[in-house]
């Protein structure tokens, strides 16, 4: 009897043995096991000079996978630049994962002039963890959006200026190209992509956990791909064929990865009728100059300029006749002479040869004139919003929030004292749509329509 309950529990733990070693194979062969770099946090680097294909100051989308030796410190992505102060020495793009585990993306409009977002969110990544980073420009809508494994990391982040310059740059992978000798990743990077596409969260998630069996079969907007399949030498290949070749630097070293699990046909993204590249609003001398700017046209009808009062009911002001098609950069305006009281919400409407048409993002501009002194700015907004307005009174006043059928959402108390009051409001957590704000103070009611993207 002893005997035969020794030999059930010897083929228990054969079975139990068993299952391990088969969980462990089909972990192991999870991934497909290829190749990295490995860079020592000091001054690794690789380097690729200055192409047309990566000077990218409209949309833009970058993509890496990384396994980090330490999250107490800041770690380089990638960055195209140069160290100048001049205009075309700018940095077009620089990503970073910071200290504090949130991503940092910053760029360059003018001589030496930032903007940075910063994600409202930290990513979960602790050390010897391979991770998927991303982040996302659109440069019509003025915004930027940070992935972490394929899901959005944080609230979606906006910005006033879009980047110029970069005709003198480089880009440096896994280093500060304005720093390069003593700023670099600390730890492992895989699957290098950079686009100059504004990637769809679904098209994020879709993507990026594989890599690419066909990459010099897509289109032109897959501008640079690094699979790190050399494996040995200081040539690092840009597979998606534009020839961007890398040279390492300072002795980073090849290794082994687990990213890119399988393998998928590559993003067709197909030229667009119309990239837009700015469109701007501006009150000035009693109207309302309207600006766009786009750098290539195909087919293009027009353009349908179209104005709110709210953000949802929209009206059609005129009609302005586009290119057809060119590969020059061109601009546009147009003159509303008779805006609306208070804030204006203008889009276009851009119309294809045969009919189709897609929508521009929205801008926004304060004319004055409504019977409230409240400014919202940005509005559209998302994320945050600042409001501001002018008072004598001093004393104690409520902030309010409401929904579109009234009912308040946010309540905040407020010191006033007499001159320019000014605060910050956090929009997290609130859906697209438009809201109404009001202070109260004394016997005033101070109201404005805010839009939330």
């Amino acid at each position: 009897m002893l005997y035969s309950i020794d030999l059930s529990m010897q083929a228990a733990n054969s079975r139990l043995l068993l299952s391990i070693l088969l969980c462990l194979f089909f972990v192991k062969h999870l991934f497909a096991q290829g190749n990295a770099i490995e860079f020592d946090g000091v001054n690794d680097r690789v380097v690729v000079g200055y192409s047309s294909d990566l000077q990218i100051s409209g949309d833009l989308t970058l993509e890496t996978w990384v396994n980090f030796d330490g999250v107490s410190e800041n770690h380089m992505l990638l960055s195209f630049g140069s160290a100048g102060e001049n205009e075309s020495d700018n940095f077009l793009y620089y990503f970073r994962f910071n200290t504090n585990k949130s991503l940092l993306f910053l760029w360059e409009y003018g001589p030496g002039v930032n903007q940075s977002v910063t994600s409202s969110a930290s990513a979960n990544i602790n050390a010897g963890e391979w991770h998927h980073l991303a982040l996302v420009r659109d440069a019509s809508a003025k915004t930027v959006t940070f992935y972490l494994d394929g899901g959005q990391l944080g609230a979606v982040q906006t910005y006033i200026n879009n980047a110029t310059g970069g005709g003198g740059a480089v880009l440096c992978i896994a280093c500060d190209v304005g720093n390069a000798g003593t700023s670099s990743l600390d730890g492992e990077m895989d699957e290098v992509r950079i686009w100059n596409k504004t990637l769809t969260s679904t098209e994020i998630s879709t993507i990026y956990n594989d890599e690419f069996s066909n990459p010099t079969g897509s289109s032109a907007c897959l501008k640079a791909y690094y699979q790190m399949t050399d494996g040995s030498g200081t040539s690092l290949t840009d597979d998606s064929g534009n020839g961007n070749t890398g040279t390492l630097a300072s002795g980073p070293v090849w290794t082994t990865s687990s990213a890119g699990v399988t393998s998928q046909t590559a993003i067709n993204c197909s030229i667009l009728p119309v990239e837009l590249v700015r469109f701007t609003a501006l009150f000035q001398k009693g109207q309302v100059e309207l600006r766009w700017q786009t750098a290539t046209e195909l087919h293009n009808a027009g353009f349908d300029i179209e104005r709110s009062g709210d953000g949802r009911s929209w009206q059609a002001l005129d009609f302005i006749p586009g290119k057809n098609t060119t590969q020059i950069e061109t601009h546009y305006t147009y003159a509303d002479e008779r805006p609306l009281p208070g804030l204006n919400y203008y889009r276009l409407r851009q119309i294809d040869l045969d009919g189709q048409f897609e929508y521009s993002g929205i801008v926004s501009v304060d004319v004055g004139g409504a019977d409230n002194g409240i400014r919202l700015y940005p509005n559209p907004a998302s994320g945050s919003v600042t409001l501001a307005f002018e008072t004598a009174y001093f004393g104690a006043a409520v902030f309010y929030l409401y929904n579109a059928i009234g009912q308040p959402l946010k309540t905040e108390h407020l010191s006033l004292e007499p001159g320019a009051f000014r605060t910050g409001i956090e929009l997290d957590g609130l859906p697209a749509g438009v809201y109404l704000v009001e202070v109260r103070y004394g016997a005033r009611r101070l109201q404005r329509r805010l839009v939330v993207q």
